[in-house]
């Protein structure tokens, strides 16, 4: 009888460099306080995932959808 060895039955995994960090938000709700959140990834990319920017572009877009008049002419 043999024995494997020990990778054999446990795969390896990606280093993975977990951080925990903390923001405010400038939601009046949350005023004064702290939200605390863990990610894998970046925490500039991970925030912004959480807090999307949009653009003008997006704007005319949705007054478009809603059938305003004069969007983007000037």
């Amino acid at each position: 009888m043999s024995i494997m060895a020990s990778n054999e039955f446990f795969p390896q995994r990606p280093e993975s460099h977990p951080l925990i960090y903390a923001y405010s938000d400038n939601n009046p709700q949350y005023q004064g306080l702290l939200k605390v959140s863990y990610t894998e990834k970046d925490v500039e990319k991970r925030v912004a995932q959480q807090y999307p920017a949009f653009t003008d572009h997006d704007v005319h877009l949705v007054l478009r959808q809603k059938s305003i008049n004069g969007v983007g002419d000037g």
